[in-house]
């Protein structure tokens, strides 16, 4: 095992994060354990409760791993640096949350100011583990987010996405630069079974987005979610994306 325990580490070392990957076996022990320090951080996964195939055990540490590195990560694309929100990025928010057609499109209402609702709604980004901002290498600027939500309707791990990109930003290609990147390293490193967009029927741009990242359309789903501007129950297309 020490091969996956070094794969993983390796991983988590690309990204500044200090991690040591010990395994034991002791019918005592829960079948993982994390310690964090200043130093480094440890995981121990206990074999003992762990199917005995190498498959099973590096689906475990996968698994294990994405919830220490995806919370602390801080990658860079091309044009593009991405990290976790922070509550200093809330002013560049107020740029997305009051923008018509995006809330639209996003079923949720328009701000006009940034007030308690919207710092509320901050502060619920701010909790969010895998809430990433886009910012802009050259400038510095916030254009974007991308969050992904554990979702516990399927047989096996899955996330469901989120996006939205400031309105000057849109159609120049920064959501499909920042979410190919994520799914890559969710899905083909961290071995994420599935990922879950949905969206409006009449939001042509984000289905093809999707559609372009390699998701398949899965059906309508019926009253959904309920769309604030409309104050009603909406429909919404379902798409996946299957790790390949």
């Amino acid at each position: 095992m020490d091969n996956i325990n070094r794969k993983y580490e390796d991983l988590c070392a690309y990204y500044r994060i200090p991690l040591k990957i010990l395994t034991v076996y002791d019918e005592e022990l829960p079948i993982s354990t994390f310690e964090e320090n200043s130093e480094t951080n440890t995981l121990i996964l206990n074999k003992y409760k762990i199917d005995k195939s190498e498959f099973e055990y590096e689906s475990e540490v996968a698994y294990k791993v994405s919830k220490i590195l995806l919370p602390r990560l801080n990658a860079e694309t091309e044009r593009l640096i991405i990290r976790r929100f922070l509550p200093s990025d809330s002013k560049n928010f107020f740029q997305l949350l009051s923008d018509y057609e995006g809330c639209y499109m996003d079923c949720c209402n328009v701000f006009n100011a940034m007030d308690e609702d919207f710092n509320n709604l901050m502060r619920y980004f701010e909790k969010q583990e895998m809430r990433y901002v886009l910012v802009l290498k050259d400038s510095d600027e916030v254009i974007g987010t991308v969050v992904f939500l554990e979702n516990n309707t399927r047989a096996v791990d899955t996330f469901e996405i989120g996006y939205s990109i400031s309105p000057i930003y849109r159609r120049k290609g920064y959501a499909y630069e920042a979410i190919s990147y994520l799914l890559n390293l969710i899905q083909d490193k961290l071995q994420i079974e599935m990922i879950i967009g949905r969206v409006l029927e009449e939001n042509t741009p984000s289905a093809n987005l999707l559609k372009k990242l390699g998701f398949k359309k899965e059906g309508i789903h019926h009253k959904a979610t309920w769309h604030e501007m409309l104050g009603k129950p909406v429909d919404l297309v379902y798409y996946y994306r299957d790790r390949i």
